[in-house]
């Protein structure tokens, strides 16, 4: 492995051999050419040299070797080549070898690691320059110490724009944590990010990294669908309204007639050769209240219709459960089914956009009144009541045939639809609306009226709470 040090050196004896040869041969020449006697000198040096670079294997040899060829070399003449002091030029020389091995095994280790630590400088260069990931590193300043490639890439900047600079200058204030932040860069574009700080420490000094997740194309997306399904809620109402349009008349025919009879009614006694003004001032206000009720029913339609931004607000669920139920009624009539309310005595208050918890009711009892338009049997069921969670549940139940079975998982799929002339959005968006409403939608056959029944469910709270 490359942070082990291998001690073993297979040339050390070679080399041993070698720097005792060197060392006797050097203390023979001084010896006679310049008359000097220095009988341990080069033998200390070749052990020294030996020790530092081959260990304690080669110095070992080299102070054997190298102190017989200077005994050998003496042969008795000098004083001091002697028992004793050969014996601890010996021990001086082991000492050494020792400290030679010792040191070359840092010597090796510190190799090791530098070789490590170049490796991992270049993995952090690759890490930097070829991730896709946008990665900064800020000192206790908050200067940008070092960035990936996909930051000056994101950023549109250089190395020069980036490094040196405070990271508020890119990323705003309170870069701490996990946030979320909408930045203005330079070039005019704003980006929507998600940034995580880890700090670290590195030599006693206080770094932090910053990974930053690019989040624009993510919310533009969700603003695109926000959007479509805007639209796709506008279409769902005016489809609604489409399907209501021959109830819609008969529920104004009925007080315009009305209207025009009062009318001609106090006009005929207006007329009289003793005009009855008090009957006729009756009639005139039957009139008027005949008008003001075909004004309401337009207005509650107009509002329904309306394109408007969702508002919830707490509402008396029996009062936006009748409205509801008001629009609704005109289906139940136009397709001549019974319509039978079960509420709850104490339903509390809802928190709902009002015209999107119509909408709603309306699609439910609209797809049942289709459901029975074709049978003997017409009936729909409405019933209102409080689960064991507090959440006020509503359930829309008919005679009809039911869900057929190859559909019963796909009821509120987009563009799964039972009719001839249906889209398929009816139920995906009553799903979509109650679930933004933290409720739920469901079906089932668990009805006595035969047919299918629709429950969801809203938040709700008792009144004055």
């Amino acid at each position: 492995m490359d942070d082990q040090v291998d001690v073993s050196v297979e040339n050390a004896p070679c080399i041993g051999a070698a720097a005792a040869i060197a060392a006797v041969a050097a203390t023979w020449a001084v010896r006679e050419v310049a008359e000097m006697h220095l009988p341990f000198l080069f033998c200390v040096a070749a052990v020294v040299l030996a020790a530092m670079l081959y260990g304690f294997a080669a110095a070992a040899i080299a102070t054997v070797l190298s102190l017989i060829g200077t005994v050998a070399l003496a042969a008795g003449e000098h004083p001091l080549v002697n028992t004793r002091n050969v014996t601890l030029i010996a021990l001086i020389c082991l000492c050494l070898g020792a400290c030679g091995e010792t040191i070359r095994r840092l010597r090796a280790q510190v190799l090791v690691a530098l070789r490590n630590a170049a490796r991992r400088e270049r993995v952090l260069e690759l890490f930097f320059g070829e991730s896709p990931a946008v990665t900064l590193v800020i000192d206790e300043s908050e200067q940008i110490v070092a960035a990936s490639e996909a930051t000056y890439r994101l950023m549109g900047l250089s190395h020069r724009d980036v490094i040196g600079k405070t990271v508020k200058r890119y990323l705003g204030e309170n870069n701490v944590g996990a946030e979320k932040k909408t930045v203005m860069l330079e070039d005019g574009r704003i980006l929507h990010l998600r940034t995580t700080t880890v700090p670290m420490e590195i030599a006693e000094r206080r770094f932090a990294i910053i990974y930053v997740r690019d989040e624009t194309a993510m919310v533009q997306a969700s603003e695109e669908l926000a959007m479509v399904q805007r639209e796709l809620h506008q279409i769902a109402r005016a489809t609604s309204l489409g399907q209501l349009g021959s109830s819609i008349a008969h529920e104004l025919n009925q007080p315009l007639a009305f209207v025009a009879n009062y009318v001609g009614a106090a006009r005929a006694m207006l007329d009289r050769p003793q005009p009855d003004v008090v009957k006729a001032k009756a009639a005139i206000d039957d009139a008027l209240a005949q008008v003001f009720r075909a004004s309401s029913v337009l207005k509650n339609l107009r509002g329904f219709a309306a394109r408007r931004s969702p508002a919830r607000h707490w509402i008396d669920a029996r009062d936006a459960l009748g409205e509801a139920i008001r629009l609704g009624s005109f289906s139940a009539l136009e397709a001549r089914a019974t319509l039978k309310l079960d509420l709850a005595d104490e339903l509390g208050e809802v928190l709902i956009d009002q015209v999107q918890f119509q909408q709603v009711v309306l699609n439910l009892i609209t797809n049942a009144a289709d459901a029975v338009r074709a049978r003997d049997d017409r009936r729909i069921a409405v019933r209102a009541w409080v689960d064991y969670r507090k959440m006020l549940r509503i359930s829309i139940e008919d005679s009809g045939d039911g869900v057929p079975d190859h559909l019963a998982d796909l009821a509120f799929a987009p563009f799964q639809s039972t009719k001839s002339n249906g889209v398929g959005i009816g139920l995906a968006i009553c799903r979509t609306i109650v679930e933004a409403h933290g409720g739920s939608i469901s079906h089932d056959r668990d009805t006595s009226l035969g047919g299918a029944r629709f429950v969801f469910s809203v938040k709700r709270r008792s009144t004055g709470g």
